[in-house]
């Protein structure tokens, strides 16, 4: 175990210095406990870990796997979070997109970070076809799914 334990006290015996175990330790556990609330909508350990768990299968239909870049230009929704946590959980880097970019600054980051995906609202659709006109880099950009079989997680 790392020295870190002298100065903090250990959560689980799964962690190690990593988010990932502790994480999938704490919603594979599930419960009707509310880990967070969108406006009047809320979302328990059970709840939440079922999204996550269907993103992560919705995520491997486009053969992305540990090391992968996802980068994601989402507006805040609870789907958002269940994403972040399902790239999370698959080991697949996040790459946060602001919402307030205009093309060039989204074809900076395409060109620097090269994602394997992007995952975008339909409203910001023109202003990513507008920087893959130019961008060095090409992936496919697709929308967050709405309905998706349940799963459980991994």
């Amino acid at each position: 175990m790392h020295p870190y334990s002298q100065y903090f006290p250990i959560r689980s015996s799964k962690d190690q210095l990593d988010v990932v175990p502790l994480f999938h330790e704490a919603l594979t556990q599930g419960g009707e406990r509310i880990v967070f609330e969108f406006g009047s909508d809320k979302w328990s350990v059970d709840r939440f870990a079922r999204r996550v768990a269907s993103l992560q299968n919705w995520l491997e239909q486009y053969q992305l796997r540990k090391g992968h870049r996802v980068a994601v230009m989402l507006d805040n929704s609870p789907d958002h979070i269940a994403l972040i946590a399902a790239l999370i959980l698959s080991g697949i880097a996040w790459v946060p997109m602001n919402t307030r970019h205009k093309a060039a600054g989204l074809q900076y980051v395409i060109d620097h970070c090269k994602p394997d995906l992007a995952v975008a609202e339909t409203s910001y659709a023109p202003l990513w076809t507008e920087a893959f006109k130019v961008s060095e880099h090409q992936c496919q950009c697709v929308e967050l799914p709405g309905a998706l079989p349940e799963a459980g997680l991994p």
